[in-house]
C-alpha cells in the first residue's frame, strides 16, 4: 500500500518528539475542559440536568458553566502560585510535576523494535 493512502490519517509529528507532546497537550487540555463540564458532581450540563427548555436558555446555562469552570481553574492556579511563593520564602524547593514516562530507550518495547529492525535490515 503506498504511503499516500494513509496521508490523511497519519500523525502530524513523530511520536516521542517535543512537537508531538505539545500538540497532544493541547488536545488533552480541551478534553479535560469538556470532561469537567460534563462532570455531574460539579457542573452538570447534560440533557435534563436543569428544568429549562429551549436552545437559548440551555446555551445561557452552558455559558455560565464555562465561566464557573474558568473561575475554578484560575483559583487553583493562584493557589498553586501562592504555595510556590510560600515555599520559596521558606527556602523549600518549588513543587514540580514528575515526568511519568520513561525515556524511549528504557521502554521494553523499544528493545524489541530495535532488534526487529536490526534483524530485518541485516
Amino acid at each position: 500500500m503506498p504511503p499516500s493512502v494513509n496521508a490523511k490519517t497519519r500523525q502530524k509529528h513523530p511520536y516521542p518528539s517535543a512537537q508531538h507532546r505539545q500538540s497532544y497537550a493541547r488536545r488533552t487540555g480541551s478534553e479535560r475542559a469538556f470532561a469537567t463540564l460534563k462532570d455531574s458532581s460539579s457542573t452538570d450540563v447534560r440533557r435534563g440536568s436543569c428544568p429549562m427548555m429551549g436552545r437559548t436558555k440551555n446555551l445561557v446555562m452552558l455559558a455560565g458553566a464555562v465561566v464557573v469552570r474558568n473561575m475554578r481553574i484560575t483559583d487553583s492556579f493562584e493557589a498553586a502560585r501562592a504555595d510556590d511563593e510560600r515555599r520559596a520564602r521558606h527556602g523549600q524547593p518549588i513543587k514540580t510535576r514528575r515526568r511519568r514516562r520513561d525515556p524511549l530507550a528504557q521502554l521494553p518495547v523499544h528493545d524489541d523494535v530495535a532488534a526487529r529492525r536490526q534483524r530485518d535490515t541485516g
